[in-house]
């Protein structure tokens, strides 16, 4: 029993170590893509500011480099998470929307194909059933021409 449950506790230690390596990675890279959206997000800005007004850029380096470009990055992650989210929300709005029209042109797509399928089916069908009739129709006049002819 004691054996078992040393097994027992490797297996479920193992587990909980897997487990917690997965969350941290996901923290992890997580903090990283923040991160990284800020970076590009405060390049925007300056490179906004430097655009609209040239004279700027001394302004914008001389706070730069007073204030660190670490913490300058994340007072900009701070300040731009909001437009950040609503940035990515529209791009999810927007993916939400393509796939709904995809979607449903496929459906449309099918549709017409499975209508096309529908009535070819249905017009081979006829035609092999009246087919059928008239050989079954013929059949039977000839039968019955036979039997006259025999008896009479």
């Amino acid at each position: 029993m004691a054996e078992l449950d040393a097994c027992r506790a490797e297996v479920l230690g193992k587990s909980a170590s897997v487990i917690q390596r997965k969350v941290r990675t996901f923290l992890c890279r997580k903090r990283y893509v923040i991160l990284q959206l800020s970076a590009i997000e405060l390049q925007r800005v300056v490179k906004g500011v430097i655009y609209m007004n040239p004279l700027a850029l001394f302004a914008v380096f001389y706070y730069v480099i007073n204030e660190r470009l670490l913490h300058c990055t994340f007072l900009c992650s701070e300040f731009y998470a909001g437009q950040l989210a609503r940035h990515q929300f529209e791009c999810l709005r927007r993916e939400a929307a393509s796939m709904k029209i995809q979607k449903d042109f496929r459906m449309y797509i099918s549709r017409n194909a499975y209508k096309t399928t529908y009535a070819s089916a249905i017009c081979i069908q006829t035609g092999m059933r009246g087919m059928a009739a008239r050989n079954d129709l013929r059949f039977r006049r000839r039968t019955k021409a036979a039997i006259i002819i025999q008896v009479g």
